[in-house]
């Protein structure tokens, strides 16, 4: 009768507790997230801003991968519309996301979508169009994963936009998220190969991403946050305990990879430029 008595005393998992951890989890990537994007966002209005108010655009070469090239109007054209449309988008991004912004301020959530979407069509367009007139950073293998991660941009925001006209919500908000996801690509490849080039001395990136380390982040920076978001998902809907523990725990060492990938990309590579 003890071990029985024992054994109905313990206590079981209450997966409503499940559930607040891993929401608690969640909100922590997303504010790492939305720390490091803001720092990416200062970024390019210190460095490209001020260095296009000064007239020193070969500035912008001596970082880009794929820079401004003599006598390539469109391409020129292309990049210089890029940077600033880069900017706008990770500032007005995570707005999108925030409930408190969604439940007080429901029209400035719609007219801040509606320019999200645009500038994130805007975006992933003028990205293929980009890598396909300049394949040449790391080859076409490159330039095909840039486009990838351009259609899924383009897919995710024309999904976002027709689950919102039809009002179905919930769908709305999860493909919201992914376009988030998508739209920071560029900002999850410099996490990324910061994440390992810390460790590893960057073994395997290769002076144009062309090595085997770095064709899967440029794989990775759209194919893992999807991945990871439809897990959360998962393990969100279940009714049981042990998928939400399982996801918080991924959760936290991801985001502490994250951390660290963002400390380092912006040690190394951004607030240098700023404060230079």
């Amino acid at each position: 009768m003890t071990a029985l008595s024992s054994a109905l005393d313990t206590p079981r998992p209450d997966p409503r507790r499940a559930q607040r951890i891993l929401s608690g989890t969640g909100i922590a990537w997303f504010l790492c997230a939305v720390t490091g994007q803001a720092i990416f966002a200062v970024y390019i209005a210190v460095f490209y801003g001020g260095s296009a108010i000064q007239g020193n655009l070969a500035r912008w070469n001596d970082v880009l991968f794929n820079g401004l090239r003599p006598g390539d109007l469109v391409g020129n054209t292309l990049l210089m519309l890029h940077l600033p449309l880069a900017l706008l988008i990770t500032a007005s991004g995570p707005l999108q996301l925030v409930p408190a912004i969604r439940r007080r301020l429901p029209a400035f959530h719609r007219w801040n979508g509606r320019f999200y979407v645009t500038v994130a069509l805007l975006i992933s367009s003028g990205a293929i169009a980009l890598n396909l007139l300049r394949p040449n950073f790391g080859g076409w293998t490159n330039a095909a994963l840039q486009c990838f991660n351009g259609a899924a941009i383009f897919t995710c925001a024309l999904m976002a936009l027709r689950t919102a006209r039809a009002r179905n919500f919930p769908s709305h908000r999860r493909w919201a998220t992914r376009l988030f996801l998508m739209a920071s690509g560029v900002w999850f490849l410099r996490v990324m190969m910061m994440a390992w080039a810390i460790p590893t001395g960057g073994a395997g990136l290769g002076d144009q991403l062309d090595g085997p380390a770095g064709r899967a982040a440029m794989l990775a920076q759209t194919v893992l946050p999807l991945a990871v978001y439809q897990l959360y998902l998962l393990a969100e809907t279940s009714r049981t305990s042990l998928p939400k523990h399982a996801m918080s725990a991924l959760l936290v060492v991801l985001t502490l990879i994250m951390a660290g990938g963002i400390a380092g990309a912006s040690l190394v590579m951004w607030l240098p430029r700023i404060t230079a």
